[in-house]
């Protein structure tokens, strides 16, 4: 991903359950790791529908003390995807990624979503 880009790199997979989308992004994972791109594979399974769930679940996958920011961590110039699973149970945080998130993400982060809708 080149750096001089200052755009949020945002894919996003749908489809039924069972289709595959969770292998695809494992698969995703492995291709950016050999493409020197740190993968950060989380399942939406795992939230409660709130931010302070989710910036833990993204704090641990990162590998951050408790209490750290990880949307900080996320600008210390590695490149990253973040590739999140099962995105249809994200719920109302979807406004909050979409409209304070992602937006503030450095472009040498690739976000991708895959979910049933």
């Amino acid at each position: 991903m080149p750096a001089t880009s200052s755009r949020v790199r945002l894919v996003t997979l749908t489809g039924p359950g069972g289709i595959g989308k969770s292998s695809l992004l494992k698969r995703f994972a492995d291709v950016a790791n050999e493409l020197g791109t740190a993968p950060l594979l989380l399942d939406a399974h795992l939230l409660r529908q709130e931010k302070a769930p989710f910036n833990a679940l993204l704090g641990r996958t990162l590998g951050l003390a408790a209490g750290s920011d990880p949307w900080r961590a996320l600008h210390d110039g590695t490149r990253r995807a973040l590739l999140i699973d099962t995105a249809e149970l994200l719920g109302p945080l979807e406004d909050w990624l979409r409209r304070d998130v992602l937006p503030e993400l450095p472009a040498h982060c690739l976000v991708v979503f895959a979910g049933r809708n």
